[in-house]
Parts: C-alpha cells; structure tokens; sequence
C-alpha cells in the first residue's frame, strides 16, 4: 500500500533526524559512564536508517534511479557518522562500533555492485579489513571474497576471479565447515562462480563440472526444499544448464532448464522466471525451433512487467537479450499479425515506462522487416506503435508523444517505398509537428525536413519542396559541434540561452 509506505517513511524521517540531533548531544558531552546507553541508542539508531532503506526502495511511487541514490546517502551518512564516533569510545565498546561500522559498509558495497564496479570493490576491500580485525570477523570474509570474485568475473578478469575464488574455498573448509548450511552456500557460491570463469573462458567441461558439484552441494544438504535458498538454487540451476548449453549439449541443458523455471514458478520468483524462460528460449532458437523459442520469450517478457518497477537494471539487463531473441523468431517470414498480438498481449495493464521501453523494440522490429522488404508487415506494426503510443499520451504524459513521432518517421519511410507520397508526407509532417514540441533542430529534425521535401518534389509541389529545403539548410548552419563530438545550437554554444 504506497499511502501507507509513505506515512511510514515520514515517520522514519522524523526519527532518524531526531537521531541525529541526540548523537550530537552525546557528542558534546563526552561522557564515558554514558557509553553504555549511547551504545545501544546507536544501535537502534542504524536500525532505523536500515528501516528507512527497505522502506524507501518499495515505495515505486518514486522513481528507481532516485530511489537508489536516496539509500545510497543513508549507508554513506551511516559509514561517515559510525567512523567519525569510533575514536571516541573506550576499547571495550570498539568490536561492537567495528561490527556496525563492517555491516554497513558491506550493504554499502552491495548497493553499489550495480553501477560502480571500482567503487564496489574498494568498499569491500574496506569491509575486508575490518571484519579482519574483529574476532569472529574470519567467517564474514569468504562471502566478500566471493562478491568481489563476482565483479571481476563482470568486468571479465577470469584469473584474478578464480584466484579469488580458489582463496575464498580454502577459506571455507579452513573456517566455515562446522556450520553445515552456511558451509554449503558457500561452497555453492564458489562453484558458480567457477563455472561462469570457465563459460567466459571456452573451458566448459572444467564448467560442467564445477556446475554439477554446485548442485551436488546444494542436494547434499536438502538446501533446495528450504525456502530462503531457492532462489539460490533456482541461480545455481542456471548456470549449470548454462554450462550444458555453452558446450553444446542442448537437450540436457533444456531439461535443466525446465527443472529451475518450475521452481521459480513454485516460489513466484518473477527474476527467476525471466531469466530462465529467456535461457530456454535462445536455446531453440539455436535449433531454429522459433515458435517453442517465441512462446519462452514472450513467457519472459509478461514477468518483466514485474520486475519493471522494482528493479529497471535488472529488467533493462533481462530484456535487451529478450528483445534480440523475439526478434529474431519474428524475422524468418512475414510475422506481423502475431508481432501486433503478442505485443498488445504484454502492454496490457503495463506499467508507463515498461511500455515505452517496449514500444522502441517494437519500433526497431518494425524497420528490420522495412529493410527486409517486408514493407505491409513494417506498416502494420508502426500502426500498431502508433496507436499505443496514443494511448500513452491519453492515460499518462503528453511526453510520449516522442514514441508517436518516432512511430509516424517509421512509417513515412515505408509509405515512401511502397510510393504512397501523399500518405507519406502527412504522416511525416505529422510527426515534425510532435517532435518540435520536444526538439527545436536536432540532426533528427533536419533529416526529417529533407526526407519532407525529397516527397514534395516527387510530388511535383517544386516551390514547398525548396521552402523545406532552405530550412534544412538554416537549421544545419545553427548547429555546432561541442568538445564530446555532440550536435548543439549554436546559440547555446554561445551562451545566449541557458540550457
């Protein structure tokens, strides 16, 4: 309920700067006797800005990117406040600030994963060193050593990475063994991210192995009937099949497969779900199977609407490969009518932001059949987009009248191949009219501009034709060229007009 997320974050709010009012209160006094008490304030304190961020990152009332920068604040006002009070506390109360200060650093490093791959590292690196110094602190080691393994693996640093992960396994047996279920997710974690070294590297019986312990680990132990490690389990299916797939064993891959989207379905893990189905349907493209793979990719794409809201990384991560896949299925022969009804079929009921990003696809589907000579079919789908985009404008903002702009260039261009000039130039001109609510001359409007004036001289209209033409012309000359390479008036090159 976003009303009552929001009453609960103005509550939150209000506490955690009363907080902080209290904590610069104890820091004026300096009072040792009082350490105790301050201890323990300090504790619920960081609980709170805990609360905050949960609260905060499913209120999708606010967008994610300002989500993510708000509880990226909290962890750094947190990290700077818990080390700026540490030399102040006696010895005795320094392994319980330690403690603080490693946790939410380590939340901190996580947070960032996303975006700041350097940034991330040197955070856990931090985390590192004091859990080191803390004396349980050797058990928390083995996961961080593991998450940085993961960022090298992304940023494609195989050998540091599997000598990360070699590290982190003999840091698990040696520390970690008694405890039989954090022992086993560990060691899970570890043999994943072996397997996705060796896939990166072409080595994929070395991964294939890996992948088969991982799951040896996981049904040792029962960990795939527990609920809180499912998802995990679901991960660690991936990749093996992964792993089958990548070394060109398509059918045991696919049974893989089917095994982990049944258990992502069981727990309503809608990342799970995606991200499977996606897997299942590259693998009958592969076989050039394009219904099976169609039917996969737009079971995929139906659970992206969930993800759309609560994580557009993940999403954006998960539909790009999505969006190639589809496509692809839909290129063989003239598919448009099932394009037009399987898309209407993931719009509905959509969130805003999921449907424009889906309707750019859509748009770029709809000029790779133009250029295949499809050219009925690219009319029907920008018909489509159009309409859509229409209704975008109708129910949310007039700013969605870009999609209708760039759906009406899309099909101007096709009109023109199949030599219907007029239609041609009133969907064109249309689509300038839109455009320069939003766009005063870009590179885009010129070339829009001439594309106009090309139809109004095959038209005969000579006279309207060299009228676009001189304003072609008069819109290129005002553009100038910035330090990037970008295109920008030169009015504001010359500060004239503040941007």
């Amino acid at each position: 309920d976003e009303g009552k997320i929001k009453e609960a974050l103005e509550i939150l709010d209000g506490a955690s700067a009363a907080m902080k009012r209290r904590r610069l209160l104890h820091r004026a006094a300096e009072r040792a006797e009082a350490e105790e008490l301050q201890i323990k304030e300090l504790k619920a304190d960081v609980e709170i800005e805990y609360f905050r961020v949960d609260a905060i990152m499913v209120y999708t009332a606010i967008p994610y990117d300002e989500r993510f920068k708000k509880v990226g604040v909290i962890y750094k006002s947190i990290m700077e406040d818990l080390e700026a009070l540490a030399p102040m506390y006696i010895s005795k109360h320094k392994p319980v600030l330690d403690g603080m200060l490693a946790d939410v650093v380590l939340k901190f490093a996580k947070h960032h994963a996303e975006t700041d791959v350097d940034a991330s590292m040197g955070l856990y690196a931090k985390a590192w060193k004091i859990f080191e110094r803390l004396p349980s602190g050797r058990k928390h080691i083995v996961p961080i050593r593991i998450d940085m393994a993961e960022l090298c693996i992304r940023k494609k640093n195989n050998d540091l990475a599997l000598t990360i992960l070699y590290d982190a396994k003999n840091e698990c047996e040696a520390v970690i063994k008694h405890n039989t279920f954090r022992f086993a997710v560990c060691m899970t974690r570890i043999f994943d991210g072996m397997a996705k070294v060796y896939i990166q590297g072409g080595k994929y019986t070395e991964a294939i192995e890996v992948s088969e312990r991982a799951v040896k680990v996981m049904d040792n132990v029962h960990l795939h009937s527990e609920g809180r490690f499912k998802k995990r389990y679901v991960e660690t299916l991936r990749i093996q099949g992964l792993a089958y797939e990548s070394g060109g064993k398509c059918e045991q891959a696919l049974k893989i497969y089917e095994k982990a989207l049944t258990c992502s379905r069981q727990i309503g893990f809608h990342a799970g779900v995606g991200a499977i189905a996606n897997a299942i349907g590259d693998v009958y493209l592969k076989g050039r199977n394009f219904y099976k793979a169609r039917k996969y990719y737009v079971d995929a794409l139906l659970e992206c609407k969930h993800l759309w809201l609560d994580n557009p990384p993940l999403y954006s991560k998960i539909a790009r490969s999505l969006a190639a896949g589809l496509g692809k299925t839909f290129m063989s022969e003239d598919f448009s009518d099932d394009v037009c009804n399987i898309f209407g079929n993931i719009l509905t009921g959509a969130s805003a932001g999921f449907v424009r990003n889906l309707l750019q696809r859509l748009n770029l589907l709809g000029h790779m059949y133009q250029m295949s000579g499809w050219l009925a079919g690219a009319q029907k789908i920008f018909d489509f987009s159009y309409l859509k985009s229409c209704e975008l404008v109708k129910n949310c903002s007039t700013e969605f009248e870009l999609e209708i702009s760039s759906a009406l260039r899309y099909l101007m261009d096709v009109n023109m191949r199949m030599n219907e000039f007029e239609k041609a130039f009133q969907v064109g001109a249309e689509s300038l009219r839109l455009r320069r609510k939003w766009d005063q001359g870009s590179l885009w409007i010129v070339s829009l501009v001439k594309r106009l004036a090309k139809i109004k001289r095959t038209l005969g209209d000579v006279k309207q034709a060299e009228e676009l033409l001189v304003e072609s012309r008069r819109m290129e000359e005002s553009l100038v060229i910035n330090s990037n390479g970008e295109h920008i008036h030169s009015e504001i090159a010359r500060g004239k007009v503040k941007g």
